[in-house]
This record gives C-alpha cells, sequence and structure tokens, in this order.
C-alpha cells in the first residue's frame, strides 16, 4: 500500500517535509511525518501567554481555515467524517 503524507500544521505554518516513517499493523497501512524531534520547541508551550493571539481569532475564522484544510484531510480514500470504518482495518 501506498505511504500516506502527513504534514504537520503548528500554528498555522505547514512543516513538511515528511522524513519519518511509520507503519500499520499487519502491514495494512503505512504513513510518514515530519520528524517530531525536530519540532517539539514549536508544539510545546512554555507560558499560556504565548497563545494570546490565538484568543483574537473568531469561530468564523477557525471555520475557514477548516474548510480550507478539509479536502486534504482524506484517510483510506474517505473524508474524514467517514473515516471511522476506515479505522477497523488498523
Amino acid at each position: 500500500m501506498e505511504s500516506q503524507k502527513v504534514p504537520l500544521i503548528v500554528r498555522g505554518s505547514v512543516i513538511d517535509p515528511c522524513d519519518a516513517d511509520h507503519g500499520g499493523r499487519r502491514g495494512s497501512y503505512a504513513f510518514s511525518t515530519p520528524d517530531l524531534r525536530s519540532h517539539v520547541d514549536n508544539l510545546v508551550l512554555t507560558r499560556a501567554s504565548a497563545l494570546d493571539d490565538l484568543r483574537m481569532l473568531s469561530f468564523d475564522d477557525i471555520l475557514d481555515y477548516l474548510e480550507a484544510v478539509g479536502p486534504s484531510n482524506n484517510i483510506c480514500g474517505v473524508t474524514c467524517a467517514g473515516a471511522f470504518p476506515c479505522g477497523r482495518i488498523f
């Protein structure tokens, strides 16, 4: 099966390339991501005040973002809404 590439999206930035490979159970699925060890400083905040800019986002901003990235959230040929049955193959 072809390996899917899953980039990180951290605070609005897309982090690629996907250079860390991960295999599924019984070889049924494989995917690759950026190496999380290289980006841990961007994932963990040391101060809650570092989230202040996120408090400025409106609900409509969040919906617009989800609508923009939604088409790329495709797992096993289905959208995330239909992914639950796909998860059973793992």
